[in-house]
């Protein structure tokens, strides 16, 4: 389990411990660890906000949120753990299968897929206008079909693309996945 850097410039390391894991935040330039949170037996997955101040993680108590300036934890009444909007007031999670945006505080829900199923994956576009996500194909493939919706949920598009980790590139109008196929 190594470091990875943060937005901030900051890194942060998830170290096991005999009973529990922990989630701390280290200054890039070097110093003390910051312990922000507890997880329990286990850790999941997890998201930082875009400004580095929060994290949402999913563990043994389900899915929560931690500061990391005052290390503050409050669950999150979410299924999965969330992907943040590039601005932080927004998010994106997978709930019985489709795709929801709400408020970064899980507030406001609204559901933007009902007809596809096995929805994973969200990711944000740059300026927040969009989503691209995956919708597993069959149960033994691990590829899924990529799909992109605007963040109202409306001009739902199948792009023709296959991938198990949807993004989007450096120009704004394009996605790409890990182990794409055409």
């Amino acid at each position: 389990h190594g470091a990875r850097l943060v937005p901030g410039g900051r890194t942060h390391r998830l170290p096991p411990a005999q009973d529990a894991w922990h989630i701390d935040v280290i200054p890039a330039s070097g110093g003390s660890a910051n312990r922000i949170a507890t997880v329990g037996e286990s850790l999941e997955s997890f998201a930082w906000s875009p400004d580095g101040h929060g994290l949402a993680y999913r563990g043994a108590r389900g899915v929560r949120r931690a500061g990391v300036l005052d290390g503050a934890s409050a669950p999150m009444d979410l299924p999965t753990v969330p992907a943040f909007s590039p601005d932080g007031t927004r998010i994106a999670y997978t709930e019985a299968g489709d795709l929801y945006v709400a408020n970064a505080d899980g507030s406001n829900p609204t559901q933007l897929t009902d007809s596809l199923r096995d929805v994973y994956g969200p990711e944000w576009a740059p300026d927040a206008s969009h989503l691209v996500f995956a919708v597993k194909k069959s149960r033994t493939s691990s590829l899924g079909d990529l799909y992109a919706v605007r963040a109202d949920g409306e001009e739902l598009t199948k792009t023709g693309l296959q991938g198990i980790k949807p993004s989007w590139s450096p120009m704004p109008s394009r996605a790409r996945a890990r182990s794409c196929q055409a």
